[in-house]
């Protein structure tokens, strides 16, 4: 499960987002937005 930066929305889990393109995810640091998506990847695998 690769997770993905939408510019618009913030993190998502789809390779494409709905609002536009996404870029690979890496934060300058750990967000509780990005701690949420990386939860749900972790249960997802």
């Amino acid at each position: 499960m690769k997770m993905m930066k939408c510019d618009n929305c913030g993190y998502t889990l789809n390779a494409i987002c709905k609002c536009g393109k996404t870029r690979s995810a890496h934060p300058p640091k750990f967000s509780e937005r990005y701690g949420k998506y990386r939860r749900l990847a972790k249960k997802q695998d």
